[in-house]
């Protein structure tokens, strides 16, 4: 790990215990094209050091600001990602974006510079308004809020103090907490610290990831491996199937809100090309697997829960992968044979009940399941059919799932 001095501006190379031991801060920002990179900044101590007010280069500006801010606040050490990494040289990245959430976790306090916010000081809007994070230009949050990697750096770190545009203190992200509850959706709680973000289930995790973007595709996963508190080794070129591996990785969690999702209502989106496991079964407009194809199809689901419900005991472990897809006991076998065995095979449908339920606006529980169209009798081979929504019940028949299938699993690439 390397570290800027924030006195000095000279960059110091040392394990990432050291730093931790001495203290660092720790910058999160929104990435500019006058970004000043790791062979840059090992030039631009000097330059640095003599300037006084603001610098005319806006990355080394903000280099300098986030140092003045630091050191401010009594912390010799600063990282900053754009600085610290030396990204001509593959393992090292990798490297840093597996420890990444860790680095963030392990600060001090991570200083949020937010470029296009101005704020008023006490005049202006109220602490509990999205509007105190607004960019006056466009009347919106701030970028910041928009970009994938940023949602692991407003989670990770154990203190978060924001800065505007002239380097002005406006709040911690515990005093701005119901604001950036309204913006993210992230409940409030998580973002005080009253509970964990880890206490959310899969499916509220993955929703406030949606509406959020990366430059490269594969970073849409590879940013949320820590939230997760997964290992997701980077392979820049895999394009979407970055997001598979991620939930492939995810179904060791037994955590069955990872497939209470819902297609968006477009439908799949035309350059989402996929494969399915067996040639002869197609799929219809409303038809996939259990796994989505976008953090997207979980926009929905913020009010999911995996936890407080009357459960479905599976036995043999639960739901896991196999080569068609996602098997498993998913259903009572009277209610199975029922569907599947029927002269209507191709247009019964069944539900698999979920081990997750959802929080009406009244604050009660309902049990998600899912419906599933048989394709084929032997082995009991289905596929999610009428992915745009789920149900929403009241309790399920039975706790006791005796059938085994398997959902088949479309690929992308």
């Amino acid at each position: 790990m390397r570290c800027l001095n924030t006195t000095t501006f000279e960059i110091r190379e040392a394990d990432q215990a050291w730093f931790k031991h001495h203290g660092y801060a720790i910058l999160s920002h929104r990435w500019q094209q006058s970004e000043v990179l790791f062979d840059q900044a090992t030039r631009c101590a000097n330059d640095l050091r003599r300037t006084t007010g603001r610098h005319a280069n806006a990355g080394m500006d903000k280099i300098l600001g986030a140092c003045i801010t630091a050191r401010q606040l009594s912390i010799e050490w600063m990282w900053i990602d754009s600085c610290c990494i030396n990204k001509t040289y593959s393992a090292e990245l990798l490297e840093a974006l597996n420890s990444m959430f860790n680095w963030y976790k392990d600060a001090v306090v991570c200083i949020t510079f937010l470029g296009d916010v101005i704020s008023r000081g006490p005049t202006s809007a109220s602490p509990d308004s999205p509007a105190v994070f607004h960019d006056e230009r466009t009347g919106k949050p701030s970028v910041w809020f928009t970009r994938g990697w940023t949602l692991q750096e407003l989670l990770a770190p154990t203190k978060m103090y924001f800065y505007d545009a002239n380097w002005r203190f406006f709040g911690s992200r515990t005093q701005l907490a119901v604001a950036l509850a309204r913006i993210t959706g992230i409940a409030r709680p998580y973002l005080t610290g009253e509970r964990h973000f880890r206490d959310a289930c899969i499916a509220t995790k993955m929703s406030w990831m949606a509406g959020r973007t990366t430059t490269r595709e594969e970073d849409m996963a590879y940013s949320m491996a820590g939230i997760f508190n997964v290992s997701l080794d980077a392979q820049y070129g895999e394009g979407r199937n970055a997001f598979m591996r991620l939930q492939r990785a995810l179904l060791a969690k037994n955590d069955e809100s990872l497939f209470a999702w819902k297609m968006p209502v477009a439908g799949l989106p035309g350059d989402h090309d996929h494969r399915v496991p067996i040639p002869s079964v197609g799929l219809g407009p409303r038809e996939w697997g259990l796994l989505a194809a976008s953090p997207a199809w979980f926009a929905d689901c913020g009010r999911m829960t995996s936890r407080g419900g009357r459960g479905i005991i599976r036995p043999e472990g639960g739901l896991g992968l196999t080569p068609q897809g996602i098997s498993g006991y998913i259903a009572r076998r009277d209610a199975l044979v029922t569907k599947m065995f029927s002269s209507r095979t191709k247009s019964a449908s069944t539900n698999l009940a979920l081990n997750c339920w959802e929080e009406d606006a009244a604050g009660n529980l309902k049990a998600v399941q899912v419906a599933l169209r048989p394709v084929s009798r032997n082995p009991a081979i289905f596929v999610r059919t009428e992915c745009q929504a789920y149900d929403l019940v009241d309790g399920i028949k039975s706790t006791s799932a005796s059938a085994f299938g398997t959902v088949m699993q479309p690929e992308l690439y």
